[in-house]
């Protein structure tokens, strides 16, 4: 949108992604490349996450980030917006402003820092008015490349690519390559209205990092695979 004569260009995009919960899955990250790391296994996936809201104005770039509620891993939103910026330069004509709001409690086990990462890579490229197909392929793989360089996750974002109650039966991003092909990852997931009730800690728990970094924990969750 423009405003009033000599006003400078605002644009505006948003993004949602429900978490998503795992009840079992494998370490998948012996490939070199990150795109086709991850796991295998099966999940819940939710309806509440995270909401983003990104404004966008003409000028030098610059990013700012608030929490609406809680507060969030600069960090994660910096690696989306940095990873967009390759593929997406015209990024970098536009300070920005991410409003970010968590229905979730964070590092509860919720898959909150991919459902951030996929909310935050949507809303960008919904502003900037790309096709709501193309953003959605590069929102998954950008969020994938953001988990594994982080240590965030592994199948989170394989698992939300296929919705609903899943499956994970390839390890990998869902989308890769240029022309954002699908997989290497696969996904299925069948959809059924389940209401569950989700229950946490009043401290957070321990990074994903701490368990899929580790050596002795991957040993014993790849332990029956």
């Amino acid at each position: 949108m423009k405003g009033c004569s000599g006003s400078m260009t605002v644009k505006l995009g948003r993004g949602q992604s429900g978490g998503h919960i795992t009840l079992f899955f494998t370490i998948s990250d012996e490939a070199k490349k990150i795109e086709e790391q991850g796991s295998l296994g099966a999940g819940l996936c939710l309806k509440d996450g995270v909401e983003v809201i990104a404004r966008g104005e003409e000028g030098a770039y610059n990013l700012k980030i608030n929490y609406l509620n809680g507060n969030g891993d600069d960090e994660l939103y910096i690696e989306v917006i940095n990873l967009l910026m390759i593929d997406i330069p015209e990024i970098k004509n536009y300070r920005w402003e991410l409003n970010i709001k968590f229905s979730l409690p964070l590092s509860q086990g919720f898959g909150m820092s991919g459902a951030g990462a996929l909310a935050a890579a949507s809303s960008i490229q919904r502003a900037l008015g790309i096709s709501h197909e193309e953003s959605r392929r590069r929102s998954y793989l950008i969020a994938h490349r953001v988990e594994r360089i982080r240590s965030t996750g592994l199948g989170d974002i394989t698992a939300l690519s296929a919705g609903g109650v899943e499956r994970r039966i390839i390890a990998g991003s869902p989308y890769n390559g240029i022309a954002l092909e699908s997989g290497p990852g696969k996904a299925e997931g069948w959809f059924q209205e389940i209401p569950i009730i989700l229950a946490w800690k009043s401290d957070t728990g321990r990074h994903t990092s701490n368990y899929i970094d580790n050596l002795e924990w991957k040993r014993m969750i790849n332990f029956f695979w």
